[in-house]
């Protein structure tokens, strides 16, 4: 009998999946987490399997996938939302019905009220996490998705998180996944590149290098370092792309007289890949408490560094805070350099250094992307998601004696897959 849901699951889980996508996005829109979403579900979907995104779309899906650059190849359904939002009860509960009218061979994504529904409906089921759930509702609801049999496992774009999960008693390592965040091959074409040289100020040219900054312009997310390195590095020319209107006004209120900076504001994701092509160096300058698209504050060391992975993907030499979710990704002296988040001296440091070597510049950024192209594609995180979801929803029940954190490397796996099997038989 075990043989033979195991021949099953084997079948249904091979390499042309059903796969329904639980977001909590409302696209197009500025959150980055929209990004991930689509450019994941452009990644499964480019991998051979059937990929359907739910989310709250505020217009076509051919118009969302140019948006953020990417081709048509899965399909999206918009769920209602009353509020606009996609949190409410009525986008939760119209997401879970449309996911069982779907029938997937997998339910994935980062709604866990939604993902909760699915796996309690018997699909299974796996839930990324982008920080822990700190409210009551929250964690009850994280603590029962991971005790349901549907549960596959856990996603989560930090080894930091991930010991955290496994501290506080949610789960044990082996059903964890560090899968940090990705991003697209570096390409643009001649029509961005157009519209973005329009868009430089002409001035900008007669600096000795040109430091560039993409994302929004919340606390914590460096403003505050680029504020205090700009009037001291008068030989750099500062690009700062991104941030929501009123944040935008705020930096400028404070230093877009500086003859040195420009603010951009707001461009589509399809564009930015131009914009880094007139980068010298990519600044990261994350502090220690960065607030994130919603209400809440994050610590720095749970952060998804997203735009660390683009500008690698650039090639671009990075300076970025010693966070350490960002030494996760970055070796310092190899593929970029990690300062100190709150020593503007260190950052001034470094950036003359950059200057002064525009040979080690090269180098870096070389070896950067090599690391990006190795380990940090969009299709390479889905890969490693889905062997995962593979290696691990046999044994999504069992107990296991292995005491490590899976980064999708392989390894031993769970001896015991008898709980997630029977549920099958």
């Amino acid at each position: 009998m075990v043989e033979s849901s195991k021949a099953n699951y084997l079948k249904t889980f091979g390499e042309d999946m059903k796969i329904v996508y639980l977001s909590r996005s409302v696209i197009p829109s500025r959150a980055a987490n929209s990004i991930n979403v689509m450019k994941m579900c452009h990644a499964m979907a480019s991998l051979g399997h059937d990929v359907t995104l739910l989310g709250h779309f505020k217009t076509d899906e051919i118009k969302a996938c140019s948006f953020y650059g990417v081709t048509p190849i899965f399909r999206s359904l918009s769920i209602p939302s009353i509020s606009g939002h996609a949190t409410d009860g009525p986008y939760i509960f119209g997401s879970w019905i449309r996911a069982l009218e779907l029938k997937p061979d997998l339910a994935y994504g980062r709604s866990l009220e939604t993902c909760l529904l699915t796996a309690l409906s018997g699909i299974p089921t796996l839930f990324e996490a982008h920080k822990f759930p700190k409210t009551v509702l929250a964690n009850f609801c994280a603590r029962l998705l991971f005790r349901l049999p549907a549960f596959v496992g856990l996603v989560v774009i930090t080894k930091k998180l991930a010991e955290l999960f496994v501290r506080q008693g949610f789960l044990d390592p082996p059903r964890i996944l560090v899968a940090p965040s990705g991003a697209c091959h570096h390409e643009s074409n001649n029509s961005s590149r157009s519209k973005i040289l329009e868009m430089i100020p002409p001035e900008a040219r007669n600096f000795d290098l040109q430091v560039g900054y993409t994302g929004h312009l919340y606390p914590g997310k460096g403003m505050e370092i680029i504020s205090q390195l700009a009037p001291l590095a008068p030989w750099a020319y500062f690009h700062i792309i991104g941030g929501r209107d009123e944040d935008v006004s705020f930096w400028k209120a404070r230093i877009g007289r500086l003859p040195n900076v420009h603010f951009y504001g707001f461009v589509p994701p399809s564009l930015a890949p131009a914009f880094r092509e007139i980068f010298e160096v990519a600044l990261a300058p994350y502090q220690k408490k960065v607030r994130n698209s919603g209400t809440g504050i994050d610590t720095g060391d749970n952060i998804s560094p997203l735009k660390v992975i683009e500008y690698m993907s650039a090639g671009l030499p990075v300076m970025a805070s010693n966070l350490e979710s960002i030494g996760e990704i970055i070796r310092h002296g190899e593929t970029g350099f990690l300062i100190p988040p709150d020593d503007i001296d260190a950052w001034l440091r470094c950036l003359k250094h950059l200057r002064d070597n525009p040979e080690e510049r090269k180098k870096i950024g070389l070896r950067a992307r090599s690391v990006f192209l190795e380990s940090y594609t969009w299709d390479a995180r889905a890969r490693k998601i889905l062997s995962f979801v593979q290696a691990y929803l046999p044994a999504a029940s069992a107990s296991s004696t292995r005491n490590s954190i899976s980064d999708g490397s392989g390894g031993a796996r769970p001896n015991s897959s008898r709980a997630i099997l029977s549920s099958s038989e």
